[in-house]
């Protein structure tokens, strides 16, 4: 990936903790609810969380599995510039439509994209994705982001299309054993990786593999990803 899609990594040092915000249920993914957009109750004062260390052994799977893409550091320092004081509803909604567009960059960034016909149309949409992050709070808040998420799916389906791999776009992988499978140019845009077995898998080149997917399956150090993810922290060393 380019140096511009270093941006596209969220910086939590550089934010204001704004995933914490966010509602959630009890469930597998969180031991507790919280229906409201109050900060969590681990949130501490200098805007980190209190847990950090410990939400994946204490049950904070969604926290683990989160990625903003980068639109949280994008929020606080480039759209409000770092000011407090700003309307929460209005940041909140800033936020949503972000991490949307950042997103949908990241996806089009897989080098995939620029290796087939497709190329030329991902790499202007992509900048105009970014041009319309640099938007105005207000902007932002308001804008559907519905026609762009349909032009980068079809430039998704064009490349995939192109690479002749297996599709598994938006399939329910829940807990699907898929250990030691070649999975090269497999489309996997949007599929539910949750506590898949990955262990041993090749994914070098698994096309739109995002690291929430990587972070809920169950890998080990013999799985192959693509060279811009890393393995999470909680996987073995070995099966």
């Amino acid at each position: 990936m380019s140096d511009l899609d270093f941006a596209l990594v969220p910086d939590c040092a550089r934010c204001e903790a704004l995933c914490c915000s966010l509602p959630f249920t009890r469930s597998r993914e969180f031991p507790e609810d919280k229906p409201d957009d109050s900060p969590c109750r681990h949130v501490t004062a200098d805007h980190r969380c209190g847990i950090h260390q410990r939400l994946w052994s204490d049950g904070w799977l969604g926290c683990v599995t989160f990625d903003c893409f980068g639109a949280g550091q994008h929020v606080v320092q480039r759209t409000y510039g770092g000011a407090r004081g700003a309307d929460p509803a209005e940041r909140r909604a800033v936020f949503a439509v972000l991490r949307q567009l950042h997103e949908m960059r990241f996806l089009l960034a897989d080098p995939a994209c620029a290796a087939t016909s497709a190329a030329p149309e991902a790499a202007a949409l992509a900048a105009e994705l970014a041009t319309l992050g640099e938007g105005r709070p207000a902007t932002l808040a308001r804008l559907d982001v519905a026609p762009w998420r349909a032009r980068a799916g079809a430039v998704f389906t064009r490349v995939a299309d192109e690479l002749g791999g297996p599709s598994y776009r938006g399939a329910l992988l829940l807990a699907a054993d898929l250990r030691g499978r070649d999975l090269r140019h497999a489309d996997l845009l949007g599929a539910d990786l949750r506590d898949a077995d990955v262990r041993g898998c090749d994914l070098s080149s698994a096309l739109f593999l995002t690291p929430p997917q990587v972070t809920a399956a169950r890998g080990d150090a013999a799985t192959r990803l693509p060279a811009w993810l890393t393995h999470p922290r909680h996987w073995p060393a070995r099966g």
